[in-house]
């Protein structure tokens, strides 16, 4: 019968490792190795209470031991801003600006920069993203704004206005990026944005997991 025993073990400096020496059984099993986990093949046992020190000489074949270390210590990334801290209006324009969220309240690790709007990602992993956008209509037909990925569009959060109405629009992404690589909030050119020091709109993003 073939078992699968689950010790814990110490000082593994790769995420995967297979050790085929069977000097080892005898350590893990005497407790004298530390920290990740370690799970021992062997057609010999079925539990760990049947093995002891002494059955060591008695396998007659290499034992393999696959060696698993926990994920490396991945960065806290995480930041939430609005784009004003007070009345500010942006109507259509000759081209697509990137939205500069100047009224931070969070921005854990620094990867977002609140003078230029862009978020760099500071390392390899999944990312998720969220803004909500909005205007008055009567200025502008539209109030549309695009994450966007190193100066390519990826989702657009968009709504038709109304005269004399307040409209919105969300949307959210999750993004696999490099290290390096920018996101930010840009509005197009065609439409409006409105917010005030209720913070309508905003721009919100943390780190899932590195890759």
């Amino acid at each position: 019968m073939l078992c699968l025993i689950g010790v814990y073990i110490s000082s593994i400096a790769s995420n995967s490792l297979s050790v085929y020496y069977l000097p080892l059984f005898s350590l893990l099993h005497s407790g004298l190795l530390g920290s990740s986990v370690c799970f021992l093949y062997t057609n010999h046992f079925q539990s760990v209470s049947e093995c002891a020190p002494s059955d060591v000489p008695s396998l007659s074949s290499p034992v393999a031991f696959d060696l698993i270390s926990p994920p490396l210590n991945s960065p806290d990334v995480a930041f939430s801003a609005a784009l004003t801290n007070s009345d500010e209006t942006l109507g259509p324009s000759e081209r697509d600006v990137t939205l500069i969220f100047k009224h931070v309240v969070t921005n854990i690790g620094n990867a977002y920069n609140p003078h230029t709007g862009f978020f760099t990602a500071p390392v390899r992993g999944a990312y998720h993203f969220e803004w909500h956008i909005g205007d008055i209509g009567g200025r502008s037909p539209a109030t549309a704004a695009a994450l966007v990925k190193n100066s390519e569009r990826v989702f657009s959060a968009y709504a038709n206005l109304t005269p004399s109405h307040f409209e919105t629009s969300s949307e959210s992404a999750t993004l696999q990026l490099e290290a390096g690589d920018v996101v930010s909030v840009n509005k197009w050119a065609t439409s409006g944005i409105y917010d005030n020091v209720n913070h309508h709109v905003t721009f919100s993003g943390h780190l899932l997991f590195t890759m």
